[in-house]
Formats: structure tokens, C-alpha cells, sequence
């Protein structure tokens, strides 16, 4: 997380534009994915850049929205593998998808090749969550 702060940070000193700034947290986000409680704790340190007044790029809309966006995206990618995988319908596995944490989807998205079968998968998916829920 220090490496993604240290590098926006430095992209904001050399005064890339609003576009740029956007278009490369999109990239860094890509690749320097960080799990849900890293990546809100790196968006604190980017709203205090904010209210510094030295970032005026992201706000925090759209950084909810982008948020929302990826997760979305990610859950879409694994749907399709799923279903190519164990011949079903994305859009039948996009509810089971979408009661994960953000933080699973890296997992999920290795161990899909391991699964034997689709209710194998479907298992690990509802272990995960009830784990979640206890943990809450």
C-alpha cells in the first residue's frame, strides 16, 4: 500500500493533468490491486491529500463509483470463466458472485481452474461468505 501511495503521490507532485491523474489510478488500481481494507485505508490518505488541497482530482464520488464499477467488472470477468467453464449462463452465477467481498475475487479467480465441478465452486463461494458473516 506505501508503494501505491508513494507512487500517486509523486504523479501529483509532477503536475500531470486531471485526465492523466484519472486515467492512471485506473492503471495503478489494475496493477497494484490491494485488498478492501488496504484499499480503503490507501483512499483515506487520498481524501487527506485532497483536503490538503494539494489533490483536487478524485473525488469521492467517483471514487465510490469507480469502486462499484470495478467490482462489477471483476464479478462479470468471473461469471464468464465459471460459466465457460462448467457450461452454465454467466448472468447464474453473477448472483452467487456478488455476495463476495472484493477481497475474494483474486482467490476465486486462481482456484477456478482447480474446481471439479460447478458445485464445488458454488460450496467455496458459500463457505466464504458464511466465514465473512462470522467474522462480522
Amino acid at each position: 500500500m506505501l508503494e501505491k501511495i508513494a507512487l500517486i503521490r509523486h504523479l501529483y507532485h509532477k503536475g500531470f493533468s486531471k485526465q492523466d491523474i484519472i486515467n492512471l489510478f485506473r492503471f495503478t488500481d489494475w496493477l497494484m490491486f490491494l485488498p478492501e481494507k488496504e484499499d480503503d485505508l490507501f483512499w483515506e490518505q487520498v481524501s487527506v491529500f485532497e483536503k490538503e488541497g494539494k489533490m483536487q482530482y478524485i473525488t469521492s464520488v467517483e471514487r465510490i463509483g469507480y469502486k462499484r464499477g470495478y467490482k462489477t467488472g471483476v464479478q462479470s470477468v468471473l461469471a464468464r470463466q465459471i460459466a465457460k467453464k462448467f457450461n452454465s449462463q454467466p448472468d447464474m452465477e453473477l448472483p452467487k458472485l456478488e455476495k463476495l467481498s472484493p477481497d475474494d475475487f483474486p482467490e476465486l479467480g486462481e482456484q477456478i481452474l482447480d474446481f471439479e465441478s460447478l458445485e464445488a465452486l458454488h460450496e467455496w463461494v458459500e463457505q466464504r461468505v458464511a466465514q465473512k458473516q462470522e467474522d462480522n
